[in-house]
């Protein structure tokens, strides 16, 4: 009677526990889906601005050439932009959007990267070890977004252990079974690759543990950080169909345990491209944007390029600029949100008007995945604000000479 009683108890105590765990998990979601709505509110114009800033100092470059002395001022007024757009897309990643584009990865050669580039970070008092590195899975995953995730974890663990000691970093597989994946959203069983960041710093309290996941959250000063690292970590490692663990004790350091799907086939085809050249043209492209400063941009990168360039401020007046000159238009860069007729219908009118127009489509957010539609009516090209010269070029010549 006594040992009947008892196992009531302790299951009792394991569905309370499950329930909470799965509070837990359900106010985190609500946190994530609010600093998604602040996100995708201001990415828009953030992102306008950033690439008004970033395409006229590549012009000006473009026409003083790599060699003027103030190639290098130029240099730092890109990297400052696109540092900028980092932090923007931090955001709209801890804002739950759809992954970027996404390969087969070598995690392997991802691994070894960042022992190395943490061994060339660090002071001397803090050790990086690399263990079980050998022969893990492939994934198919976006490389930059894990590639910063794990470092953001490496990068946790340096400031948690300002007297030094050692991050010891573990690669490994294993097989998920379903009552493991059952608990985490969007997991699938399976064979998976586990991660383990390991170091021996000053752990966390308690109530540092339960938020540590909290976007802007954070127990560094307002100079180092704004909380958004391990935020922006989660959310990568859920949208690639995994999970995150986390155990930390005061004065025992703390461990980030990570579990990613392999991918189908283990055969990496990801290694970093040289930059291209730009790639020019004598066809007319129609510009769609509701921000004047950007509009300016555009044309001027295009005609730099070699392009003739007719302009619209909305959709509206983009489809009564096409209806006049459909017989020489040869590709519309269309914005997504504008006012009077927003891009998204503005795409629908073109298609219907020619089925056959070619349709770059710019943005600098997809919120809640409103994109993903428009990819399947039929859109040719994408390009993601703020956009470089080259990325232009790419964008609109690989769709002017798609079938």
């Amino acid at each position: 009677m006594a040992l009947g009683g008892r196992s009531c108890v302790v299951g009792m105590g394991i569905d309370i526990t499950e329930r909470k765990r799965l509070q837990r998990q359900l106010l985190r979601a609500q946190k994530m889906e609010s600093i998604g709505t602040l996100a995708s509110g201001v990415a828009h114009n953030f992102n306008n601005i950033l690439s008004v800033i970033l395409g006229n100092a590549e012009l000006v470059r473009l026409k003083l050439g790599t060699k003027h002395t103030v190639s290098h001022f130029l240099d730092k007024i890109a990297s400052a932009t696109e540092r900028a757009a980092g932090l923007a897309q931090q955001l709209l990643a801890v804002a739950r959007q759809l992954p970027g584009e996404r390969s087969v990865m070598n995690l392997t050669s991802v691994l070894q990267s960042i022992a190395q580039a943490m061994r060339v970070m660090l002071d001397s008092n803090i050790q990086v070890q690399l263990r079980g590195a050998d022969d893990l899975p492939s994934l198919e995953a976006n490389h930059v977004e894990i590639e910063q995730a794990l470092m953001n974890i490496c990068l946790n663990a340096r400031d948690a252990m300002p007297k030094g000691g050692t991050i010891r970093i573990e690669g490994g597989v294993v097989n998920l079974p379903p009552d493991f994946c059952a608990g985490h959203h969007r997991m699938r069983p399976g064979r998976h690759a586990r991660i383990s960041i390991r170091d021996t710093g000053i752990g966390m309290a308690p109530e540092v543990l339960e938020n540590a996941f909290d976007p802007f959250f954070t127990t560094k000063g307002p100079d180092k950080g704004i909380g958004l690292g391990l935020s922006m970590t989660y959310t990568t490692i859920v949208n690639h169909g995994g999970c995150i663990e986390v155990d930390s004790e005061q004065g025992k350091g703390t461990t980030f345990r990570i579990f990613l799907p392999a991918a189908v086939g283990d055969a990496p085809t990801d290694t970093p491209a040289d930059k291209a050249p730009l790639l020019h043209g004598r066809e007319t492209v129609l510009v769609v944007d509701d921000e004047e400063d950007v509009v300016v941009m555009a044309r001027d990168s295009l005609e730099s390029l070699g392009y003739t360039v007719l302009v619209a401020r909305n959709g509206r007046e983009a489809l009564d600029v096409y209806a006049r000159e459909s017989s020489r238009i040869d590709l519309v860069l269309l914005d997504y949100m504008m006012p009077e007729l927003d891009g998204e219908d503005a795409l629908h009118e073109f298609r219907r008007a020619n089925g056959e127009i070619k349709i770059v489509l710019a943005s600098g957010y997809d919120k809640d995945g409103e994109l993903r539609p428009l990819f399947e009516a039929g859109v040719d090209g994408f390009i993601a604000k703020p956009f470089r010269l080259q990325e232009l070029s790419h964008a609109v010549r690989t769709a002017l000479d798609s079938e």
